[in-house]
């Protein structure tokens, strides 16, 4: 669970709250409310590689799943070239 800040403390507090950053993503909070997250920028990078990473597998499934349930009409080079 990621520490809870108000989002007043930003503002005297920055120095602090940008240290605490590297222990994790810490939860912004405005009038009691979650309003925003920060994490730190190696934290954001590895988020979006594993995003980047899980997009492609789902696409891979999506694409192996449609070529199982509609495979394609392939015909060989010889049944080609006997046609012509």
């Amino acid at each position: 669970m990621p520490e809870v800040v108000p989002i007043s403390q930003l503002r005297d507090k920055h120095k602090e709250i940008l240290r605490q950053i590297a222990d994790g993503p810490i939860l912004l909070a405005q009038h009691n409310k979650p309003a925003a997250v920060l994490v730190s920028v190696d934290d954001w990078n590895a988020r979006e590689r594993q995003l980047e990473l899980l997009e492609a597998r789902l696409k891979y499934l999506e694409m192996k799943r449609e070529f199982t349930e509609n495979p394609p009409n392939l015909i060989s080079f010889d049944q080609i070239e006997e046609s012509l």
